[in-house]
Order: structure tokens, then sequence, then C-alpha cells
């Protein structure tokens, strides 16, 4: 880090653009249910494409929202399939802002496929939660591609409370 003032230091961390062939979804889960204040449930949203859409709240619309609970059989609860016109996509000159056609997209026809994606993202959000010990808030991506699936976290913190 970079001393700023009076012992506040600030870190910046770079990585690259997290890419694979096939469809991207971005993620945002906390390890516990915020909303309803459940430790025993993973709340997620997620959206197509990067999450640039989920974190800048610049384009209007609502993710899909999902709350999975952590025991099994890890039953998922979608509250709301997502709404928002565009995506981004990581195209070659950098990410490109594309429509996204719910009608084709597999999160939106597929309700298993869904389920089985929000399973994924809780079972990585229980990892991390066990790891730190404590209720985390995370970001990531989904990388599906006909020969399987990658989840990927690039970023984990501790839930802020109050």
């Amino acid at each position: 880090g970079m001393p700023l003032f009076d012992g506040i230091a600030m870190g910046v961390l770079v990585q690259p653009m997290v890419s694979l062939p096939g469809r991207a979804y971005a993620f945002i889960a906390f390890s516990k249910d915020v909303v309803g204040n459940d430790t025993g449930a993973v709340y997620a949203e997620v959206c197509v494409g990067l999450g640039e859409t989920l974190a800048s709240a610049n384009e209007p619309g609502t993710p899909y929202r999902l709350l999975i609970r952590k025991e099994a059989p890890h039953e998922v609860k979608v509250h709301s399939l997502a709404s928002y016109s565009f995506g981004l996509q990581d195209a070659t000159g950098g990410p490109e802002r594309t429509r996204v056609d719910y009608s084709a997209e597999r999160l939106s026809t597929d309700l298993p496929f869904l389920q089985k994606v929000g399973q994924d993202i809780a079972s990585v959000a229980v990892c991390i939660e066990k790891g730190y010990g404590v209720p985390m808030d995370m970001e990531g991506v989904v990388l599906e591609e006909k020969t399987g699936r990658e989840i990927h976290l690039v970023q984990a913190r501790p839930i802020v409370e109050g």
C-alpha cells in the first residue's frame, strides 16, 4: 500500500480480465441473506456479461435475484428474472455493449440451468465464508462453455452491516 494520511494507506490491485470463449455471467453474492438476515442462505445477483452492469448501477433494469439455501438439497428461490436491455461482453478492443435477447438466454429459458448456476455460486460463497470465518460480500464471473463451467472470484470482503 501507499501511505496517504495519518496511518491510512491505499493499495491497488491490477488483474487480467477474466475471459474465455463462451458465455459470461457476472455475479455479486453475499454468503448470508442480507435482506432477510438469514445465515442459512446465500443471496446472489447475476447478469449476462461482465460485472460493470451490476456494479455501476448505470444500466436500467434488474439482475437475476436468487436465494440459495446452504443446506442440501440447496433449494433455489428465484426472486426476479433479469431485465437489463444491454450487457457488456469481452471484445478485442475492450468491453462491448450488446443487447441481451432473453428469449434465447439460457438463464431465462432453462430453470434447472439457472438453479445450478445459483447453486455453484453459493458453493463458492460458502467456501469463502468458511475460509474467512465471517459472512462475505463477493463479486465474480461464471464462464460457461460447452466443455464446462468455471467460476472466478475477483473480489471478496467481509459484509459491512449497519
